[in-house]
């Protein structure tokens, strides 16, 4: 599984149009945080009963179109922190998906439309923030462009941020990849190449069980956080014009990897013979799925084709008790 070009095109038909993917998956690293981490554990609220659905659509921002951009995962990120936003201040405004992008592809010294990983893009939120777009638009000829160091500033608002994965793909756990700043520069041309070897590598050092790997997730679902992930997209995703995407068959084509926004699931929810779904937020636009939004089965997560899901979290966020927790 995963063994995708990244940045290929895709004809999806329900999209309306060719859409690019760009989620390239984490490889290990022992030194991410997880819910147990000793700077994460405390900012956290577990509920006593998880509740068979969860929905966060209301919190969230317009549906946005990445475009021919392999960008899904600053995509992916500026609604995670709109978000946040929503929920705590009660209002927000589109926030700069292509300074998100470049600050990702600058600690993976990379250049051009080389996709990303979720880490990295976590790492680059945490370091650099994000400034309204009416500062830095989305605009596909802008993409190595470096933006003006005003637009740096916003950082500010995102020094207390931390993030973690509910999905460990190590023993230990503890240093906040945000803190790895000697990573080797990531070739544009050897990224496909890397990120093959890393899908491979990811189902032999996940150390959690799948099915608590899906309890996690829907607890911290359920305690208003949201979650960044990626999957692999076949060919029969083509068919998903309502939003419900099929589990895929035996020997089915793979088109790449994407990286969307988990806002909810149902356990209730049936998609062919599979009972269970995550909601997730697409960047394909408004025509793909139910107004941009869609159903993912839970036997994505549990057969390793769903992987690196990634929380944000601040203790400002919980402090508000705007979550209801």
């Amino acid at each position: 599984m995963g063994d995708f070009p990244p940045l290929s095109f895709a004809s999806i038909a329900s999209a309306g149009s060719r859409i690019r993917f760009g989620w390239l998956p984490d490889p290990p690293d022992s030194r991410d945080y997880t819910k147990g981490s000793p700077k994460v554990a405390p900012l956290l609220r577990i509920p006593s009963i998880v509740p068979s659905l969860v929905d966060l659509r209301a919190f969230c921002p317009p549906i946005f179109d990445q475009g021919e951009l392999g960008s899904c995962t600053a995509n992916a990120a500026s609604a995670l922190l709109q978000y946040h936003r929503m929920r705590t201040l009660g209002k927000t405004g589109p926030l700069s998906r292509l300074f998100i992008y470049k600050g990702t592809r600058d600690l993976m010294q990379a250049a051009g439309d080389t996709g990303a990983y979720i880490r990295t893009t976590m790492g680059a939120l945490a370091l650099f923030g994000a400034p309204p777009e009416k500062y830095w638009e989305y605009d596909a000829k802008m993409l190595d462009i470096a933006p003006p160091a005003f637009c740096y500033s916003y950082a500010q608002n995102y020094q207390a941020l931390s993030y973690f994965r509910l999905d460990e793909k190590s023993e230990s756990a503890g240093t906040n990849p945000a803190e790895k700043s000697k990573n080797a520069p990531v070739k544009p041309e050897s990224i496909a190449e890397k990120s093959k070897t890393a899908a491979t590598n990811d189902k032999r050092t996940v150390t959690k069980e799948p099915a608590l790997i899906l309890s996690n997730i829907k607890e911290t679902l359920s305690s208003g956080l949201p979650a960044m992930f990626g999957f692999t997209v076949y060919e029969s995703m083509n068919g998903a014009s309502n939003g419900k995407i099929p589990f895929p068959s035996e020997n089915e084509r793979v088109l790449g990897g994407h990286a969307v926004l988990c806002v909810g699931y149902d356990d209730k929810m049936e998609i062919g013979s599979q009972r269970g779904a995550f909601l997730i937020r697409n960047s394909w636009g408004e025509g793909w799925g139910e107004k941009g939004y869609g159903w993912l089965p839970y036997e994505y997560l549990l057969q390793g084709i769903a992987q690196d899901w990634w929380v944000l979290v601040k203790a400002e966020w919980v402090e508000t008790e705007q979550f209801g927790v």
